[in-house]
C-alpha cells in the first residue's frame, strides 16, 4: 500500500516537472458551428483567430475570461463568413485589442462591413494578411502566412472560403497548420510549397467538409493530430464521412469539438500534451515527443516561396516570378479596385474570356468557366459574347460565379 502511494507520488511529481517552464498553448474553443482559436505564447502574448458564430457570441468571451485574459494582442479573422466573425461584439466590448488582420477580400455583406466600422471606431490598427508575411509573436513563436495568394482565387465554389488566411504556427520543433475554411483550390496553391506544409497538428479546413483535406494534401502535411471545429447535428453534416475516412486511413488522431468540447494543445517545443474540456473531460492525453527539425528562418521561408513560384510559373494564373512576388492587389478586377489609396468593391466587372452562358429556362447567366454553366445541356444553352448582351436579355448575374 505504501509502495503504491510513493509510486503515485512519483508519477505526479514527474507530471508536474513535465509541465514546468513556459509553454505554448493552442485552444480550439468549442463555439458550435464555427471557428475560434486562441494562441497564448510562452511570453504571454495572445492571438485570437476567429470568434465563432453569432449564436455562440458569448462562448469565446466566457472562455477567455476563464483563462484570465484581459488583452488580445492580435485578432485575426481568416475570412468574411459569419461563422468566423459573428461573435465579434462581446470581444470588442470586453477586451483591449492591439491589432486586427484579415485577408482583405472584399465582401459586400452589411454585417461584415459593420464589424470593420466598429474596429475603425475603436482605433484598432488594421492589417492585411498575404502569402509571404511573417508575424513574430515573441519567445521564438512565429506565424508564417501561406495564403491568400494574389491574385485572389476566383470562380471557385466559395471565393471567400478559398481566399482564407492559412497560417503555419511554429515554436521550436512544433508546427501547427491553421487552414481556416480553405477549399480544394486553396490546397492546389499550397501544394506548390510542400516543404512549408509539414506540420505535427492540422486544423482541418472548413469544419471537416468534403471540399478540402484531400489525400494529396494530407500526404504533404503528414500530421499526427487533426482538430475539427463543428457543432453537433449541424445542417451541413460536418465532418463529412469521406474526410473522416481519409484521416483514419492516415492513422491521424482526430479531435472533434462537437464530441470532445474545447481541445487544448500545450507544448514546450519538445513535447506535446493534448487535453479536452467539455463532454469528455480528459487530462493531458496523447503526449508525444517532437522530432528535431530545422528552424524555419525568414531567409529560408522566402527561398522556399521563390522556389515554389519558379517551379510553377507555367501555371495558368502566373506570369513571372518577380511580378507575382510584387503583386499586392488586383487591378481591373470585379473583386478589388484601389481608388484614392483605398481598396473598394469594383462597380465594373471583370470580363469573362469565353463569354457568358445561360439556360433558356433560367433567369440568370454564368461565366463561361463556371462549373454550373458546364452542367447546362448543349441543347438549352444560350451564349452571350458580352455581359451587356446577357443583361439585355433580361437575365441577372448568378450569385455563385458573379459574372
Amino acid at each position: 500500500m505504501i509502495r503504491c502511494f510513493f509510486l503515485c507520488l512519483s508519477l505526479c511529481c514527474s507530471a508536474s516537472f513535465a509541465w514546468a517552464g513556459p509553454l505554448l498553448e493552442v485552444h480550439f474553443i468549442d463555439v458550435g458551428q464555427g471557428d475560434g482559436i486562441l494562441l497564448r505564447t510562452p511570453t504571454g502574448k495572445t492571438v485570437l483567430i476567429d470568434v465563432g458564430p453569432p449564436s455562440h457570441r458569448h462562448s469565446t468571451t466566457k472562455y477567455l475570461k476563464g483563462l484570465g485574459i484581459q488583452k488580445i494582442n492580435l485578432l485575426l479573422i481568416t475570412h468574411p463568413h459569419l461563422d468566423h466573425y459573428g461573435g465579434y461584439r462581446p470581444v470588442l466590448r470586453h477586451f483591449k485589442i492591439g491589432a486586427y488582420i484579415d485577408p482583405g477580400f472584399p465582401y459586400p455583406f452589411p454585417k461584415y462591413n459593420k464589424m470593420i466600422r466598429a474596429i475603425k471606431r475603436k482605433g484598432i490598427r488594421r492589417l492585411t494578411g498575404r502569402l509571404g508575411q511573417t508575424l513574430d509573436l515573441g519567445g521564438g513563436t512565429k506565424l508564417w502566412l501561406l495564403a491568400p495568394q494574389m491574385p485572389f482565387v476566383s470562380d471557385s465554389r466559395s471565393d471567400a472560403n478559398a481566399n482564407s488566411i492559412v497560417a503555419l504556427l511554429e515554436y521550436k520543433n512544433l508546427r501547427v497548420l491553421l487552414t481556416g475554411d480553405a477549399e480544394a483550390e486553396t490546397e492546389e496553391r499550397l501544394l506548390h510549397y510542400k516543404r512549408l506544409l509539414r506540420a505535427n497538428v492540422l486544423k482541418v479546413a472548413h469544419h471537416g467538409s468534403k471540399h478540402a483535406t484531400s489525400d494529396t494534401f494530407l500526404k504533404a502535411v503528414k500530421p499526427r493530430i487533426a482538430v475539427i471545429s463543428c457543432a453537433k447535428k449541424n445542417r451541413y453534416h460536418h465532418p463529412h464521412p469521406k474526410t473522416m475516412a481519409r484521416l483514419r486511413r492516415k492513422s491521424i488522431r482526430t479531435y472533434v469539438t462537437a464530441r470532445h468540447g474545447s481541445v487544448i494543445l500545450r507544448s514546450d517545443g519538445q513535447k506535446v500534451w493534448m487535453s479536452t474540456r467539455g463532454q469528455s473531460r480528459k487530462r493531458a492525453v496523447q503526449t508525444f515527443t517532437l522530432r528535431r527539425r530545422p528552424k524555419l528562418s525568414l531567409q529560408r521561408f522566402r527561398h522556399l516561396l521563390s522556389r515554389g513560384y519558379a517551379e510553377h510559373r507555367s501555371a495558368p494564373e502566373s506570369k513571372t516570378v518577380s511580378k507575382r512576388l510584387g503583386l499586392q492587389h488586383e487591378k481591373h478586377e470585379w473583386i478589388n479596385v484601389k481608388r484614392k489609396g483605398r481598396h473598394v468593391i469594383a462597380k465594373t466587372h471583370r470580363p469573362s474570356k469565353g463569354g457568358y452562358v445561360a439556360s433558356r429556362r433560367s433567369k440568370v447567366f454564368h461565366r463561361h468557366s463556371c462549373r454550373f454553366a458546364r452542367r447546362i445541356p448543349k441543347r438549352s444553352r444560350v451564349r452571350f459574347r458580352t455581359r451587356r448582351a446577357a443583361l439585355r436579355s433580361g437575365r441577372r448575374p448568378a450569385k455563385g460565379c458573379r459574372p
